[in-house]
């Protein structure tokens, strides 16, 4: 069974991602996003990060991720 996909959701964890980089120069880690974000699961985190990988707003090196600020459409 496969969850279903929520976009606000996953524009959440970039625009938290984004806000961390910006306020203290270093990217977030998935443990760090769940916990800001109020989750105790991680794995919501990687299903989101995944997609944001897809669309090219988050580069994703091992075990390192990378939020990539995206111009505003």
């Amino acid at each position: 069974m496969s969850r279903p996909f929520n976009k606000e959701l996953s524009l959440r964890v970039y625009q938290t991602m984004i806000e961390y980089q910006a306020e203290t120069g270093f990217n977030m880690t998935i443990r760090e996003i769940a916990d800001k974000m109020g989750y105790k699961s991680y794995s919501w985190v990687q299903y989101y990060i995944r997609h944001l990988v897809a669309d090219g707003k988050v580069k994703q090196h091992g075990k390192q991720i990378r939020a990539i600020p995206q111009p505003n459409n």
